[in-house]
């Protein structure tokens, strides 16, 4: 998926077709024509798209589909801050992709599994790593941003703080409070990435993988 205004979204597809949510409501868009809708249920919301609900798209740690049928509770004042949290997340990400001489750097997108906008930056064998900005989980209540390294990091450097995923996070409060929020998140991630591509990063090539973590909750 990808940010767009107001929400989230696919790419556009097929016929000029684009699904995505945009200020609390489900839109679909078809070149020029959009139609939008109250989201109730997957059920409402398959078909008012046009698809049958499915699991086809699931990732290894998706949450099951569950009662299809059942209402979704879906918060506007949620969908509002999501869309503040992904555009400001997608901000942060591209800066991060210019980053002097960054290598393997991927493109930012918004994982289904977990919810998190997240890119891949740097060789898989010299300190790759997943670098993300999630809106919560079971081992945050509040959004936070992290850098997931793909090997082994030196737990005696500070910066390397999570207890649940191999790598560093930097809290929603810390972020909320910094004086530039925006230079403070890309600080972060490029701190991260120093620490990995150096001999002192704390990375390990007997340790590296080609698996990405997609998460740090994949971890």
């Amino acid at each position: 998926l990808r940010y767009t205004r107001g929400g989230f979204g696919t790419p556009f597809f097929g016929a000029d077709r684009q699904v995505r949510v945009e200020h609390g409501r489900l839109v679909v868009q078809d070149g020029m024509e959009a139609r939008d809708t109250e989201i109730t249920s997957i059920t409402a919301a398959a078909a008012f798209v046009g698809v049958e609900p499915g699991t086809e798209a699931q990732e290894h740690d998706s949450p099951p589909l569950g009662d299809v049928d059942a209402p979704l509770g879906a918060d506007p004042l949620v969908g509002e801050f999501l869309g503040a949290w992904f555009g400001f997340s997608w901000a942060v990400l591209e800066e991060l992709r210019l980053t002097p001489d960054a290598v393997d750097v991927g493109r930012p997108q918004l994982w289904p599994g977990h919810f998190d906008p997240a890119l891949e930056m740097g060789p898989v064998d010299a300190g790759r790593a997943t670098y993300g900005c999630s809106p919560g989980d079971a081992d945050h209540d509040e959004p936070y941003l992290y850098v997931a390294a793909w090997g082994e990091i030196d737990r005696r450097d500070v910066f390397w703080n999570s207890e649940s995923f191999n790598g560093g996070s930097l809290p929603y409060a810390e972020l909320r409070a910094a004086a530039d929020p925006f230079a403070a998140a890309l600080g972060f991630f490029r701190a991260g990435y120093r620490r990995l591509v150096s001999p002192a990063g704390g990375w390990s090539r007997s340790s590296s993988s080609t698996s990405r973590p997609r998460s740090p909750r994949s971890r």
